[in-house]
């Protein structure tokens, strides 16, 4: 089997999957692990209360987003930008590639934001219900 068509078989999201697939999605309680979501467009998506650990979220959009009490463990959001996403109650833990600006915006509307060398004595903590 030539290696075009097995690798077809691989991918997860296509370029145009990823810039028309996702908008508006209802992804509440979703868990996202190790994925490569970037350049992605999560507006007006509702993650309430989804996970995601470990995905490369760069450049992602999350413009009108529902994000409330969604959790952002070790992801990379380089360039990625959240206008008038509601994050109420969401964490950012041991993330990196938030420009400080953004930090102060995500703060200023009820998010958490814990820099990874604050955040790695937070992961798997018995408060959290963690393993």
């Amino acid at each position: 089997m030539p290696s075009s068509t097995t690798s077809a078989y691989l991918r997860v999201l296509t370029q145009a999957e990823r810039k028309t697939g996702l908008v508006g999605a209802w992804l509440t309680a979703h868990r996202f692990q190790g994925l490569d979501l970037s350049d992605c467009l999560l507006e007006k998506t509702c993650c309430d209360d989804a996970t995601f650990e470990r995905v490369n979220l760069q450049r992602t959009s999350f413009r009108g987003a529902f994000l409330r009490r969604a959790r952002f463990v070790g992801c990379d959001l380089t360039g990625a930008v959240f206008p008038a996403a509601l994050v109420a109650g969401a964490e950012f833990v041991a993330c990196h590639g938030l420009a400080a600006e953004t930090i102060r915006l995500l703060r200023e509307r009820g998010a958490t934001v814990q820099p990874a060398s604050a955040a790695s004595l937070q992961i798997g903590s018995p408060s959290r219900g963690s393993r």
